[in-house]
């Protein structure tokens, strides 16, 4: 006998083994009908039902959006989202202080229009004779003050300051009398002049921050007189202290809402950001897979191998009665 033809009936044997559905083929109606006169049994092929036939086509059936790259539900919500026109991130206007000024406050001062006054010289030591002169002038105009006299006190201490080596407390006293003159502006260049000699001195701080409170700048007001209270405390200050330290409270509170919802919008912007790249590398990697799922497709269906049995049996099987005629030669 040909070991050839027998490991073939072999290999077609151990094919019909493991898939006995194939004697079912009208092909090999003649050998089932050999076993069937042999007496053997042929276990008839079920018949699968509507459903899992619906099933299993459903199954082979190609899923478009995983295979061709269409947007699944969840992916054409963000795209049409994405696509929605999202509203404009617009920052709030600059908070206006102004609100916060009374016109009708019976304390408030316009800057003056006059020019403030010389420092006089730095670094100038004066001899004994200047030092009494100066002195002299500085007592006049503690007198002046005393009668009231503000105009003639300014002049004195005017004087004595442009003899040079002026001291924080000599332009300190300068200042409070250009305040109570209604000359804000001037009060505040003496007292910042007695503050770059005397950085401790709380009369020039109490005496800018008055200044600045009746100019109406509550933030510089609040902190001057602040400093002046911690350095040295005065009864007579913590009022204006309390009037303006109320100003601020408002004025801050403005301004952090301003600055939090600055903060908010460019938070929202970066976000906007992050999700537009994101969204724009998704599409890419959409796109290029839908590219690589089209190509493989492309290339499955030209490979695909055509005839041949499956189980190993080779495709052109021969007509029946060369079938009959080898299983004889076979066996």
């Amino acid at each position: 006998m040909d070991r050839t033809k027998v490991n073939e009936l072999k290999g077609f044997i151990d094919t019909i083994k493991t898939r006995p559905e194939l004697l079912q083929l009208p092909e090999l109606g003649f050998f089932k009908s050999y076993l069937e006169s042999l007496g053997a049994t042929i276990p008839e092929v079920e018949k699968p039902s509507s459903e899992e036939t619906s099933s299993s086509e459903d199954e082979k059936m190609p899923r478009t959006h995983e295979t061709h790259g269409e947007s699944s539900p969840k992916q054409a919500a963000e795209e049409e989202e994405e696509e929605e026109e999202e509203e404009p991130i617009v920052d709030p206007p600059k908070p206006d202080e102004s609100i916060f000024n009374d016109p009708s406050d019976p304390e408030r001062l316009e800057p003056e229009s006059e020019p403030v006054l010389s420092t006089g010289p730095e670094d100038k030591e004066l001899n004994d004779d200047e030092m009494e002169k100066q002195a002299g002038l500085k007592h006049e105009a503690t007198e002046a003050m005393e009668d009231g006299d503000l105009q003639k006190a300014l002049e004195k201490y005017t004087e004595a300051i442009d003899m040079g080596g002026a001291t924080a407390l000599l332009f300190a006293r300068r200042a409070a009398v250009l305040l109570k003159l209604k000359r804000p502006l001037a009060a505040i260049n003496d007292a910042d002049a007695a503050l770059k000699l005397n950085p401790d001195s709380g009369r020039a701080y109490r005496i800018r921050g008055v200044a600045n409170r009746r100019l109406q700048r509550w933030e510089e007001a609040h902190s001057d007189l602040a400093a002046a209270q911690n350095i040295d405390f005065d009864d007579a200050t913590e009022e204006v202290h309390r009037f303006v330290d109320e100003k601020w409270t408002k004025i801050a509170q403005l301004r952090r809402d301003y600055h939090n919802e600055i903060e908010e919008n460019e938070r929202l912007r970066k976000e906007r950001e992050i999700k537009k790249r994101r969204m724009a590398a998704q599409k890419a990697y959409d796109a290029q897979k839908k590219a690589e799922e089209s190509s493989s497709s492309s290339a499955s269906a030209e490979g695909m191998p055509s005839g041949g049995m499956p189980g190993g049996m080779p495709g052109g099987m021969p007509g029946k009665n060369e079938r009959s005629a080898s299983m004889r030669r076979i066996l």
